[in-house]
């Protein structure tokens, strides 16, 4: 059976230009807005594309499904002060449904008794099941992660460097 050519434009919908097309404007907004920046989160900012909701309720429900599941805890509590929120949104179209939306992940909630944040903790927030998996929205996609400086800078970095590297496995210098 033949299809009409409007089901095949649609089965054949060229995806590589698709993704060309979100990082061109995804990188346009980003640079036009700066950065979304909060000392006490990890913001992981979202391309939403929802059937239902707005990017604002897109961003609540991931920070919901992914932090400490609760809608409204007690001010001032520990609760409240492991709970992710939306720092900011920007819808590109008038339904609202299409845009960025910023999600802020609370440093506290993600920290060890001494002070270290784990990178596979932040993978796991970020991009875990509660973001892509628990959702009825056509698209969403991680495309930028701010980490706080005092984050950073708990991480110890590699163990040797690349000159330690070198040195243990006799490569010269200047060699990939």
């Amino acid at each position: 059976m033949e299809y009409p050519a409007q089901y095949i434009d649609q089965f054949c919908f060229d995806l590589n230009s698709r993704a060309a097309l979100i990082r061109q404007v995804v990188d346009e907004r980003l640079k036009a807005r700066g950065a979304v920046q909060s000392p006490d989160h990890v913001v992981g900012v979202y391309f939403v594309v929802s059937h239902t909701c707005g990017v604002v309720q897109v961003g609540e429900n991931i920070s919901y499904h992914m932090t400490s599941g609760v809608h409204h805890p007690p001010a001032g509590s520990l609760l409240a002060a492991c709970t992710g929120e939306v720092l900011a949104a920007e819808p590109f179209d008038a339904s609202g449904r299409v845009g960025l939306v910023w999600v802020g992940f609370p440093v506290r909630m993600m920290q060890y008794p001494d002070g270290r944040v784990y990178s596979t903790d932040i993978l796991h927030l970020m991009a875990g099941e509660g973001v892509f998996g628990v959702c009825d929205h056509a698209d969403v996609q991680l495309v930028d992660l701010i980490i706080p400086d005092a984050v950073l800078a708990s991480f110890p970095g590699p163990a040797y460097g690349a000159p330690g590297i070198r040195a243990v496995t006799g490569f010269p210098a200047g060699t990939p």
